[in-house]
């Protein structure tokens, strides 16, 4: 598209014209609707829930508002409340700056993509837009947004090799989710030491899945959280009357049974909401529930096996090593014992990435320093 002023020209490329009306229309729709149940869910005496276009926010937002002189006091008992903390801190509670910093997160992951992957530019913007997680996640304080600005800087990394983008991914990884950061520090240390481990992805992904097998009373020990999640499991199974697949196989992990657990539990993960409402589908309690984690799984059910066919076609260095970091992600996020599809959104972009790679100029992936990504990240 020409957009033709005396004598300028601006070209606009149809997918930036299709992000920049992405984030009009969904301005609107959170000025006509998601404001006003956001407000409502956090501001009334109640707090009472409406619609729900948002997954924690009134919950960050009122802790937040509590803390008085000490903001920071309850990161001791809350760590993973610290990147919500930060952004309340930075641009305040108010909700058209939250708006606005979360499309400039929007902006930023989507043009790290376009600009230092060789990816079809308008698959992957129109494939990261439909994604309904990313729409609802405009609207408030969430992590999921800052999820996309850390995996996407991780993906250029694993496309150039670029050390800064490592460290900016470690650091922007632990505002969204400390698992993040140990996602991107174990690729890098196994990329370190064990040379050519892309001639053995499934034998080394398998060895991997062994060891936190194995490793489940540390990992347990370090990392307290895992402990309150299995205990808020029990509690909500238990009240709930439901026969408890998620809860049953925890018990087989932590009797270290992970190794048997982990493709079942995946699988609840990424696409378990297609199944459980399959015969509710027009039942709604919530909207973050019911209709955009339930869309989310519908996309990994279409992806999945999409991105399964990409890798086999596709031969590249960087194709294989997304790959890699998918089956990593789900052998680390897949160990805790909710089931969390939201948490899942960090693999989104590694499946559309994949998808989207071109087939040609296979050899840039492989080599990760060519004189053009060297210019391109000056």
């Amino acid at each position: 598209m020409l957009i033709q002023k005396k004598d300028w020209i601006i070209k606009i490329k149809k997918y930036d014209l299709l992000t920049i009306s992405y984030i009009f229309l969904s301005y609107l729709f959170f000025l006509l609707v998601a404001k006003g149940d956001i407000i409502n869910a956090t501001d009334s005496i109640n707090g009472s829930v409406i619609y729900r276009f948002y997954a924690d926010h009134p919950t960050y937002v009122e802790y937040f508002r509590n803390l008085n002189d000490n903001p920071w006091a309850f990161l001791l008992l809350k760590p993973n409340f610290f990147g919500p903390f930060l952004i309340l801190y930075v641009v305040g509670d108010d909700l058209n700056a939250i708006f606005f910093f979360n499309t400039v997160c929007l902006l930023v992951g989507i043009k790290l993509i376009q600009a230092f992957v060789d990816v079809d530019r308008y698959k992957y913007t129109v494939f990261i837009l439909i994604n309904p997680i990313t729409f609802i996640s405009l609207f408030s304080v969430n992590k999921e947004i800052v999820t996309l600005v850390a995996m996407n800087l991780f993906i250029v990394y694993l496309s150039n090799n670029n050390k800064k983008m490592l460290i900016m991914a470690i650091l922007v990884g632990i505002i969204a989710r400390k698992e993040l950061s140990l996602l991107f520090i174990t690729y890098f240390l196994i990329n370190l030491l064990i040379k050519n481990w892309h001639e053995r992805l499934y034998l080394l992904s398998s060895i991997l899945l062994i060891i936190v097998t194995l490793s489940g009373f540390l990992i347990n020990s370090i990392f307290s959280a895992i402990s309150e999640y299995s205990t808020e499991v029990e509690i909500t199974v238990t009240n709930s009357g439901s026969g408890g697949t998620i809860l049953l196989l925890n018990q087989i992990q932590e009797k270290y049974g992970y190794i048997w657990v982990f493709l079942p539990k995946t699988l609840l993960n990424l696409v378990g909401d297609v199944l459980s409402r399959t015969s509710n589908l027009f039942y709604f309690q919530d909207v973050y529930t019911d209709i955009i984690v339930w869309g989310q799984s519908c996309l990994f059910l279409y992806f999945l096996p999409r991105s399964a066919y990409a890798f086999i076609k596709n031969k590249s260095l960087l194709c294989k090593k997304l790959v890699f970091v998918f089956l990593l992600t789900c052998i680390l996020f897949s160990y805790i014992p909710v089931v969390q599809n939201r948490y899942f959104y960090a693999a989104y972009p590694l499946l559309i990435t994949a998808i989207c790679l071109r087939m040609t100029n296979n050899s840039v992936h492989e080599s990760g320093n060519t004189d053009l990504e060297t210019n391109q990240l000056m």
